[in-house]
């Protein structure tokens, strides 16, 4: 078309428009078939909708119209991220949004702080390091200002001095000054530096005194103790173009502490602007955003909206997501056309899908690794994620084909970029320090362990809906189907899923198991001939699977059985898995969701 034509939907309770359905897809079929090249980069193959279930339409007498959503621009391998927002929607059906990026009001911090600012630089260091670090960019370059970076965030050592720096490169008197005035002001305690030789050396403390007389807090700082409300420090995040677990990966690293700490009701899209909450334990707010100061992310990634509660955000936590979706290129249909198709969605609702999100960017989709997951084969798990994809960067590819190679982690670390790649470096930086047969061991952080196995659960579901759109119908509830007779957790104001929530020793959030807890679990009914007029499609649910769920009694339940033989899987396989965080108990999801607000 000459001209650009845009239709803009604002949307909540679901996936509306991130799976091909009803008004548009991403690309079309035959772009999605092979390695894409634009602006001379290649872009990923990522598996297309029929790949991960996503068939059927609820309107499927709608003639349909051609439309791109998230739009990458011609000129450069980019998308725009504000054609695609999403607000995710909390239990008390508050639409999220980043207000505040202030620190909430701490007590206990401004008793120690008062207006001494080398209290600032012990209580709120992560901050002040990672200010350090961008103003010395331009004197030392990056990265001399990163091993800065990573001396002052350096544990404290039983030695003098556990680290020396020296700034191999010519620093006029200027420069060499102001360097020494941002390492004390931003960096007191912490490092210190001298001209020897005519260069630069930087040093870290340990205990002890400051070689120039000073004295060394660095190591002396006292545990900080918690006082706060609650445990788990809440939080919005606000990213562009990042994927949620790779904004907590780094987070924890930056932090030094388990991903474990955090929680959040849901992973949001990549391509595109999101908003939703997160949680961390026993984290103050000050950290949380020094964490995110050392990212470097800009306006890409954000954090506030702070506040402490008593307990962590879990998967499903919440009621849904609102989009604002820009559609492109809009072809095939006259504005009549659109706007009736828009009602019809309205009006009937849309197969309550998983997510293209759910399955990853990647040419290996989290649910084949998943499978392996839940199959106990760990060695294929591993090189599902460390093997050669389609259409990565040149560097990475080098990487990938050096461990199919050779096998050899440190090798290969020393190919991998400096940024990115978190799972595959992690899982690399294990075998360093372990066996590299310890395949299990290896096996990645702790939240993405359990989205592979999300994602095959997801991938199940979507070929089970599908199956019942094509066997049934999608304008009744049928003998056989299953739907919810009750809730206990909709009663507490809980989401979706929930799990078993127990400490550790540590004080961390141990692992979940979905759909069955403490508080309260989904009860589904068979439909039965006599009371199949008392329900509508839109209370039909189909199981996720797990060793505690209720299969439907009509055809439904053999396409469960038959993917799950068909991948080497059975119920007793979630059952009798050998790590427990592998066992889910499954849940339910609905069918049918109708889109609340669709304007």
């Amino acid at each position: 078309m000459a001209e650009e034509m845009l239709a803009l939907l604002s949307a909540s309770g679901g996936d509306l428009v991130d799976k091909k359905q009803e008004v548009g897809h991403e690309e079309s079929e035959a772009e999605s078939a092979e390695t894409k090249v634009i602006a001379g980069g290649v872009l990923p193959y990522m598996p297309y909708e029929a790949d991960v279930g996503i068939t059927e339409y609820v309107n499927s007498s709608n003639l349909g119209f051609k439309a791109i959503i998230k739009h990458r621009q011609e000129v450069h391998p980019f998308f725009l991220c504000s054609d695609f927002i999403v607000n995710e929607i909390d239990l008390n059906r508050n639409v999220v949004h980043l207000k505040s990026l202030s620190d909430i009001k701490d007590p206990y911090l401004e008793e120690l702080r008062g207006d001494d600012d080398e209290d600032i630089a012990k209580w709120e260091s992560d901050r002040l390091v990672a200010r350090a670090q961008e103003l010395l960019e331009p004197i030392i370059g990056g990265e001399y200002a990163q091993k800065v970076f990573e001396m002052a965030s350096a544990e404290p050592s039983s030695d003098k001095i556990n680290c020396k720096l020296i700034i191999e490169m010519d620093i006029d008197k200027k420069k060499r000054t102001k360097l020494y005035s941002i390492v004390n002001k931003y960096l007191k305690n912490r490092v210190y530096g001298q001209t020897v030789n005519g260069r630069v050396e930087l040093s870290i403390y340990s205990e002890g005194d400051d070689p120039r007389g000073g004295q060394a807090g660095h190591s002396q700082r006292k545990r900080r103790e918690w006082n706060h409300g609650g445990n788990y420090c809440h939080f919005t995040l606000y990213k562009e173009n990042k994927n949620t677990m790779d904004v907590l990966n780094f987070m924890a690293k930056a932090l030094k502490v388990k991903t474990s700490v955090f929680g959040f009701a849901g992973t949001k899209d990549k391509r595109a602007i999101t908003f939703q909450r997160c949680s961390a334990f026993k984290i103050e707010a000050s950290r949380l955003s020094g964490a995110i100061a050392r990212m470097g992310g800009g306006k890409s990634v954000k954090i506030g909206d702070f506040v402490y509660e008593k307990e962590q955000l879990k998967l499903g936590d919440l009621l849904g997501n609102h989009f604002t979706v820009v559609l492109r290129y809009v072809e095939g249909a006259t504005q009549e056309e659109i706007e009736s198709a828009i009602m019809r969605l309205r009006e009937r609702g849309f197969i309550n899908y998983f997510g293209m999100q759910r399955f990853g960017n990647s040419s290996v989709s989290s649910h084949i690794i998943g499978r392996a997951v839940i199959r106990q084969d760990w060695k294929e798990a591993v090189d599902l994620i460390l093997n050669p994809q389609v259409g990565e960067r040149e560097d990475i590819q080098k990487a990938r084909e050096a461990w199919k190679e050779t096998r050899d982690p440190k090798e290969v670390l020393k190919l991998m970029p400096r940024f990115g790649v978190l799972v595959e470096k992690a899982i690399l930086n294990f075998f360093v320090k372990n066996n590299v047969t310890n395949y299990a061991g290896a096996f990645i952080p702790y939240m993405l362990r359990r989205m592979y196995v999300h994602s095959y659960q997801s991938y199940v579901w979507n070929h089970a809906a599908s199956e019942r759109a094509r066997r049934y119908g999608v304008d009744r509830a049928v003998p056989g189907d299953l739907v919810i007779v009750s809730d206990a957790r909709a009663a507490r104001k809980r989401g979706k899923t929930t799990g078993d929530e127990e400490e550790d020793d540590e004080g961390e959030a141990a692992d979940i198991d979905v759909g069955r807890s403490g508080r309260g679990k989904l009860e589904v009914a068979i439909v039965t001939e006599d009371t199949a007029y008392k329900y509508s499609v839109t209370d039909v649910v189909l199981p996720i699977l797990g060793w505690d769920v209720k299969m439907p009694t009509n055809s439904i339940a053999d396409v469960y059985i038959d993917m799950m033989a068909k991948d080497g899987i059975s119920i007793d396989t979630y059952r009798n898995h050998g790590l427990r965080q592998y066992r889910p108990a499954g849940t339910y999801r609905k069918f049918i969701a109708k889109p609340e607000d669709l304007e």
